[in-house]
């Protein structure tokens, strides 16, 4: 409350004590222009800031809530996910030693069928171990390319060394190759059987892959996801966006709720005009 407006009536321009006249000495204002203010208007629109900001806030966030939870059962109704798939596999070379395959997926899933997106198989192994030294680490990789249907064939350092169609028995030999796993010291399950778990794989998140010494399925996720990618990756964005219309929502309501309740204090604050009779 005003300094001035605890003892008494005020302008509600300037703050001059009002004793009834109806043009302010101070400001020169008419009071039915600017208005008198009392304790009791005050009291009664007085507006709290934070309780506005607060409580449009959580309109805001359980508005954008709900509407988040509508967009994402309409995305999965179209059948749209995003998908993120780690597996890993043991093999061994023909000297006995562990030979890895991690498998990582990445893309959209539309009704069970990826559409978009990069399947990663790194190759951790040691082609030429120290007999005193010897760790498992990546060698070689091959990415495939959902859209394209295209295998690239990575070495060591990432460079490309070949491309085929598909994870064909000639691109897993050129990733055992690229690994320095050549004739003289292969990899178990084969070329071929290997080409027909990576291809089965890449169809079936849910499996492990066959002819291996052992296979897991360490992590899989799937959530909603438009179709449309964000520098390159997909993902729920359509939340982010829905978030951000529910803060400018709160935005507006808080401007909204002030400036009725403003209005609402100006108008309380003109004194009435005399009836013609009096």
């Amino acid at each position: 409350m005003p300094k001035a407006c605890r003892h008494g009536a005020i302008c509600a321009n300037c703050g001059y004590g009002y004793s009834g006249w109806q043009i302010c000495p101070e400001c020169g204002r008419s009071a039915a222009h600017s208005g008198v203010l009392t304790p009791a208007l005050w009291t009664k629109f007085r507006v709290d800031p934070s309780g506005v900001v607060l409580g449009w806030l959580f309109v805001g966030l359980v508005s954008a809530g709900v509407m988040s939870d509508i967009a994402d059962h309409l995305i999965e109704l179209a059948g749209y996910t995003k998908i993120d798939v780690w597996h890993s596999a043991d093999a061994s070379d023909a000297n006995n030693r562990p030979v890895r395959f991690i498998i990582e997926v990445e893309g959209l899933q539309m009704r069970n069928v990826v559409r978009d997106g990069t399947m990663r198989v790194v190759l951790h192994g040691d082609a030429n171990p120290s007999p005193a030294i010897w760790s498992l680490g990546p060698v070689a990789s091959a990415e495939f390319d959902y859209k394209s249907g295209k295998v690239t064939i990575l070495d060591r350092s990432g460079h490309s060394v070949a491309m085929y169609d598909g994870f064909t028995p000639l691109a897993v030999a050129a990733l055992y190759a690229a690994g320095g796993y050549g004739d003289d010291n292969p990899i178990h399950p084969s070329a071929e059987e290997t080409s027909k778990s990576l291809a089965d794989s890449s169809n079936n998140w849910r499996g492990t892959l066959s002819g291996f010494r052992a296979s897991s399925s360490v992590q899989r996720t799937s959530i909603p996801a438009l179709p449309v990618p964000i520098f390159g990756h997909y993902g729920p964005y359509h939340r982010w966006v829905i978030l951000a219309l529910g803060v400018v929502l709160a935005f507006l309501g808080v401007r909204w709720s002030l400036r009725k309740r403003a209005e609402a204090f100006a108008f309380a604050a003109k004194p009435s005009a005399p009836s013609p009779n009096q």
